[in-house]
């Protein structure tokens, strides 16, 4: 670090600030690169309407199909495909947070595929055996 001692002193301020400089250079251009994402409204939009689903009403409340309070804004969907930041990785995971919590019954069928499947398969197998 530019804080350390050299040959017996201690290191110049100047060091320290072009370090600071260095640093503040990357950090402008993630932030420059963040701003230009073309992923960027999307993922405001999905975070809003997502906030706008929690509330006034619990996970467990919106799992057994209680209505929102607020009214949800509607989304535009980006097209696949553009280059960007890396935003558009995050865009696949909201928008199905957003539909589960849309549509609260695809929870349930989702739970009861990955339970009855399995199920199902040794049902059959068992009797099969007999």
């Amino acid at each position: 670090m530019s804080y350390t001692t050299r040959k017996g002193g201690y290191a110049e301020m100047g060091d320290a600030l072009s370090d600071l400089m260095k640093c503040g250079k990357g950090v402008v251009g993630t932030v420059i690169g963040g701003a230009v994402d073309p992923y960027l409204p999307e993922a405001f939009c999905r975070v809003s309407q997502l906030q706008a689903l929690s509330a006034g009403r619990t996970p467990l409340q919106a799992l057994f199909g209680k209505k929102p309070t607020v009214a949800v804004p509607s989304c535009a969907q980006t097209p696949p495909g553009q280059k960007g930041m890396g935003l558009e990785r995050a865009i696949k995971p909201l928008r199905a947070l957003v539909y589960v919590n849309k549509h609260p019954t695809t929870a349930w069928l989702a739970l009861s595929a990955v339970l009855g499947v399995p199920l199902l398969v040794g049902y059959m197998i068992g009797r099969k055996a007999k």
